[in-house]
């Protein structure tokens, strides 16, 4: 997650507040563009005489957009934009020109600039965020909320480019990816912080000139990323492979699934531990595709930092994946309705369409090397049985189908002749299915080269990022 220097929260605009922003940008504009003198004695001492015009137009520029203007806001727009000619991303001599910006008033059209030197990027961004993201902030009219910037400067032909990068984000982050619509506000705020420090975007927040003061700039809401100089979309890895046991064996003195008699091997459960990176947020988690009732659900928990820097998992989980977007995500990768080939717990499994089907299936999943993962062994193990069907695809499904059918048709029969409690086994082999199409899914993913986007949304569709304040606030360099 990305760190915020000096942040500060925006504070809404009062009274003749417009008319004083629209003749601040006023200011800046004709040192940059026109090259005023800004009374600046050294420069008016050599001016050209283009410049002294420049700043006699300023003068009456100030005037009309600003009739109710005083001394001391004359000062303030003057020393505004000689302080903002003396920093370091716009750096400008006074009394020279530059076609380097558009210049741009947070509140519409600014008065006093031309429409071909304007640039409406910021509120362009705003707009572009969508409700979603609006309703952080209180609605679509709080944008002040995101960013208090009250003018801005674009290097010429850059507002395309930031515009299009957000665009780009917004796509991936909201439509695609299902993030929490902070985590895409904070990666954008990182960004921009980025165009910041470049000199392309200079967001520019004003206050009035304190008297026998001089005025600074501060660098404000400034989100600093590490590691990287660029923003990533996506990125994921598997922390620890996907595993799942196929050994059936007893559990608890009940029938189950499972690696062997360690209890932390899994039991019944397909799981995988991951860490992904949306924007500037990394996140760590655990998944665990269980039985819940009769049908599998997807639980998330978040990885924890231990004080002694070790990963944990929570002891709560951070959510469930909805079971109908779980089936779709399934569905979509695996090639194949999650419900397919696999019968209600009352019907049974042993019938040869099914024993085709899933002996083929086990055998393409397990034999699959498209991504790493640990199944176990094909051994089944309860009562009296004790069988290996290592590589025996079909025996080992054709007995496992057999125990459902003797499950279903008679539970007490069948633990008697199994030596054991039956439980909720028929609901078990189907769960085992179901896990194996999640297994082929994730491979398909890969293939595809959406993997990634596989195991960013298995997590925001459980999950609500949480995201400080601070990260929501919007760059801006203070003026004052």
């Amino acid at each position: 997650m990305s760190n915020i220097k000096n942040a500060e929260k925006p504070k809404p605009k009062t009274g003749s507040t417009a008319l004083q922003e629209q003749a601040s940008l006023a200011a800046i504009y004709y040192a940059y563009k026109k090259g005023a003198t800004l009374n600046d004695e050294k420069v008016t001492k050599n001016a050209s005489k283009a410049s002294k015009k420049a700043q006699l137009e300023l003068d009456i520029a100030l005037k009309e957009i600003y009739p109710a203007m005083k001394p001391a806001w004359y000062d303030t727009f003057i020393s505004q934009a000689q302080t903002l000619c003396g920093f370091k991303l716009c750096k400008h001599t006074i009394g020279s020109t530059t076609n380097a910006y558009d210049y741009g008033w947070y509140d519409g059209s600014p008065k006093g600039i031309p429409s071909s030197d304007q640039t409406s990027l910021l509120p362009d961004i705003w707009d572009l965020m969508g409700p979603k993201v609006w309703d952080l902030f209180g609605g679509k009219g709080q944008k002040d909320s995101w960013n208090t910037a009250d003018v801005f400067l674009v290097k010429k032909g850059k507002d395309k480019d930031i515009k299009k990068r957000v665009e780009v984000m917004y796509d991936e982050f909201i439509n695609k990816c299902c993030t929490e619509p902070g985590v895409f506000v904070g990666t954008v705020n990182t960004l921009l912080t980025q165009f910041v420090h470049s000199g392309d975007l200079l967001p520019i927040s004003l206050k009035m000139k304190t008297s026998q003061t001089t005025m600074t700039v501060k660098e404000t809401n400034m989100h600093e990323w590490k590691n990287s100089d660029k923003i990533e979309i996506i990125k994921s890895k598997f922390t620890t492979d996907p595993f799942m046991f196929m050994n059936v064996l007893e559990r608890s003195k009940e029938i189950s699934f499972g690696g062997g008699p360690n209890k932390m091997d899994g039991g019944n459960s397909l799981q995988y531990f991951a860490d992904f990176k949306v924007g500037d947020y990394n996140t760590k988690y655990l998944i665990e595709y269980r039985l819940s009732g009769d049908l599998m659900k997807g639980e998330v928990k978040d990885i924890k930092l231990t004080n002694k820097g070790e990963d944990k998992r929570a002891t709560a989980q951070t959510g469930t994946v909805p079971v109908d977007k779980l089936k779709e995500m399934i569905d979509e990768f695996s090639g194949k309705p999650d419900e397919e080939d696999i019968p209600d717990k009352n019907k049974t499994l042993n019938t040869s369409s099914y024993i085709t089907t899933w002996t083929s299936y086990l055998r393409e999943v397990m034999t699959d090397s498209r991504i790493k993962k640990k199944m176990g062994k094909l051994k089944i193990t309860i009562g009296d049985i004790n069988e290996d069907y290592t590589n025996d695809y079909e025996g080992y499904i054709k007995k496992l189908f057999e125990i459902d059918e003797m499950c279903i048709d008679n539970p007490d029969l069948a633990a008697k002749k199994l030596n054991t409690k039956i439980g909720k086994f028929p609901q078990k082999i189907r769960l085992k299915l179901r896990q194996l199409r999640v297994l082929k899914a994730m491979a398909n993913a890969k293939t595809k080269g959406r993997l990634d986007e596989y195991v960013v949304h298995m997590y925001y569709l459980a999950a609500k990022q949480n995201i400080s304040n601070a990260d929501l606030n919007g760059p801006f360099l203070k003026l004052s």
